[in-house]
């Protein structure tokens, strides 16, 4: 009986030490190019469309500017639209957009902050994806990353208009 004891305690530390496994360097935001020939509000809708995963209608047109009331209107589509999506649009505010990700059993956080030349994507907080000491869960940096690469395909379409 004696000799079956450190065969528990042999999977007890292994599955102790692979629990770290799933952890990843919090990422630094990747710049991403903004085209010179797109506006504020091209790229805010850029950024709404990635975070969301939806086009922005198909009567948009990146070239003219809306008046305030137009955008404005074009933009609450995306926050009444983005609930079973991946993300959902948190607050907006010049500049920047926070998006979210909420499940049962975690939360994750972003803001997408641009300039007139580069757009970054940055973990804000989270809950439940172990985020400390400068880690969190892998599979936060495979969503950063995934949204990131969105990021860069809507601008790149939008400019391409």
């Amino acid at each position: 009986m004696r000799a079956s004891v450190p065969w528990l305690i042999v999977p007890v530390a292994l599955l102790a030490l692979g629990s770290g496994c799933n952890s990843r360097p919090m990422p630094e935001p990747e710049p991403i190019p903004v085209y010179d020939n797109l506006g504020e509000q091209a790229v805010e809708v850029a950024v709404l469309s990635a975070l969301t995963a939806q086009p922005p209608p198909g009567i948009y047109d990146p070239r003219v500017e809306m008046s305030d009331q137009d955008f404005q209107q074009l933009t609450w589509n995306y926050y009444v639209a983005s609930p079973g999506r991946a993300w959902a649009v948190e607050s907006r505010e010049p500049r920047r957009v926070v998006g979210v990700i909420e499940r049962t059993r975690y939360r994750l956080r972003v803001e997408v902050t641009w300039d007139d030349h580069w757009a970054r994507a940055s973990i804000l907080d989270s809950t439940g994806l172990g985020q400390q000491d400068g880690q969190i869960h892998r599979r936060a940096v495979g969503w950063l990353r995934k949204l990131e690469q969105r990021l860069r395909d809507e601008l790149s379409r939008l400019a391409a208009n």
